[in-house]
């Protein structure tokens, strides 16, 4: 599970988007808590920042809808190349993993939140799987607990309005 940072050295891909950027990277599926993101990502910054959901999966649709009922400035990217995701990461000020345990299927390691802090960017991940301990090992996020969208929202609000804290998380 190597991760070169000089990969995730980047231009942001989006720059126009306001501050601050809360962002999500991966399937958009149930299990990996794409709309549950979407709604603690209201709740944290509400019309006052903005939300990029790099990916693509059965829940696009009603993730794009979910986002525009709650108001959200909501940008979608779609399959994102994995050359190119530096750039996604160099857009966004936190990325959330907020990932869930379902009968089948639990996180196994939690490549995005290495790559995130390879980039530099710090992250909100659930206990679900090995995420809590990536996180852990690399010090650079929290862990909140999973399916808990009001912990979720705390965790986001407080890296989005505390910009050296993202940092110093960021460092790590």
């Amino acid at each position: 599970n190597v991760v070169d940072p000089s990969r995730f050295t980047a231009v942001p891909a989006y720059r126009d988007l306001p501050k601050p950027v809360l962002g999500f990277v991966g399937r958009l599926v149930h299990e990996k808590g794409v709309l549950s993101f979407l709604r603690a990502a209201a709740a944290a910054i509400g019309t006052k920042g903005s939300v990029l959901v790099a990916g693509d999966g059965p829940l696009a649709y009603e993730a794009r809808r979910l986002s525009s009922s709650l108001g959200l400035n909501a940008t979608f990217t779609g399959p994102v190349a994995h050359g190119e995701i530096g750039g996604i990461f160099a857009s966004v000020d936190v990325v959330a993993v907020p990932s869930r345990t379902t009968k089948g299927w639990k996180e196994q390691f939690g490549r995005v939140v290495v790559e995130a802090n390879a980039a530099g960017v710090p992250v909100v991940a659930t206990e679900c799987g090995e995420l809590g301990a990536t996180v852990r090992a690399t010090g650079g996020g929290i862990v909140v607990g999973e399916n808990d969208e009001a912990v979720l929202a705390e965790a986001l609000m407080r890296l989005a309005g505390d910009k050296r804290l993202r940092s110093e998380l960021g460092e790590k």
